[in-house]
């Protein structure tokens, strides 16, 4: 009979042991897949910021190709002068200038002026002695070759 009694105690004890043993793996199951899920989250949230700045960066682009479309571009170190002048009088042309600050400056000038009276103008502006003058397309830089020409013989020596 004591055997026996033992051996019910035993049990219940095993039983008892099994049924903690259960619930701790249980609880460390669920800490696993609440882990699993937090990650899950920090990766959707990750993607959607990194989906949030490409859209920016795409956006940016945008604007930058538009606003390349609108006209060639002299620019220099410190200048970028989009020509375009659609609704001008005959004998003018209009020059945007953007400086490296993203400060940009619109002055209109005759197609006969050469470039000289732009780089003067640009100094002004500036108030920089030294700055270089490029256009985009076809990429290429002013000289001292390029001052004397007029602006209507730089735009059809360099289609602008």
């Amino acid at each position: 009979a004591v055997v026996s009694t033992q051996s019910t105690g035993e049990k219940v004890k095993e039983r008892e042991r099994r049924e903690v043993g259960q619930k701790v793996q249980e609880q460390k199951k669920k800490r696993e897949e609440e882990a699993l899920r937090q990650h899950a989250q920090a990766i959707r949230q990750e993607k959607m910021t990194q989906k949030a700045e490409m859209e920016r960066i795409k956006a940016q682009i945008a604007r930058d190709k538009a606003e390349r479309r609108g006209g060639s571009v002299v620019e220099g170190s410190s200048t970028t002068a989009p020509i375009a002048a659609p609704s001008l009088p005959d004998g003018k042309v209009s020059l945007s200038i953007k400086y490296g600050t993203s400060t940009t400056i619109s002055h209109t000038f005759d197609e006969t002026d050469a470039l000289s009276e732009v780089v003067n103008f640009v100094k002004e502006s500036l108030q920089k002695e030294n700055f270089t003058l490029w256009n985009t397309y076809p990429r290429m830089r002013f000289t001292e070759s390029h001052l004397t020409l007029s602006l209507v013989d730089l735009k059809r020596d360099t289609k602008l």
